[in-house]
């Protein structure tokens, strides 16, 4: 993975300001540490976004044994044809987010106030990325983090094997909570 931006910007003002006694404080004990911060910014996002889309995979049958992967990608799948539906797995992965979370709430999955609150946070993620000039903050991590919550919790319905009633209470649940977080990411926005 190429090295962010921002780090290179970062380690040539330490070159440029810092003494040469403080240079390798700065290389091995504060730049390690800035790096995990920048790779880490999106890990709620990365999450939800992961979720959401081993959730749309297994109900479009990309796994042909109960088990799912963690990581996939185009040259694994093709290779593990006996428990990777290709066909599937390309079809939902070449998708966007907006498709999967619409296609998860069609599929009754997650219900109109999880599918709010989802949309909401995606539009949010793309307005933040797309628009000059407007940087993340530390609420839209918060809010992030909301929106894996509730998807993680909807996640364990299709994966961990409940009954139908913890399922439907599960949902249930959920979609309270979906309420409560999105009525907390308007007042914010």
């Amino acid at each position: 993975m190429p090295e962010p931006k921002t780090l290179k910007q970062l380690r040539d003002l330490a070159e440029l300001n810092l003494c040469d006694r403080c240079k390798p404080v700065y290389s091995q004990l504060l730049e390690p540490n800035i790096k995990s911060i920048v790779e880490g910014y999106f890990y709620y996002w990365k999450d939800m976004e992961w979720r959401v889309t081993v959730m749309v995979m297994k109900l479009e049958g990309a796994f042909k044994k109960s088990s799912f992967y963690l990581n996939i990608d185009s040259d694994f799948a093709a290779k593990n044809l006996d428990e990777i539906n290709f066909e599937a797995y390309e079809k939902v992965n070449d998708k966007s987010l907006k498709w999967k979370i619409d296609y998860l709430h069609e599929k009754g999955i997650i219900g109109d106030s999880s599918h709010k609150l989802l949309d909401r946070l995606r539009l949010k993620r793309n307005e933040k990325i797309h628009q000059p000039f407007n940087d993340f903050v530390e609420q839209d991590l918060v809010n992030f983090m909301y929106g894996a919550h509730v998807i993680q919790n909807i996640w364990l319905t299709i994966f961990a094997g409940f009954e139908p009633q913890v399922i439907e209470n599960m949902r249930n649940s959920v979609e309270k909570l979906s309420e409560m977080y999105y009525d907390m990411i308007v007042k914010t926005i």
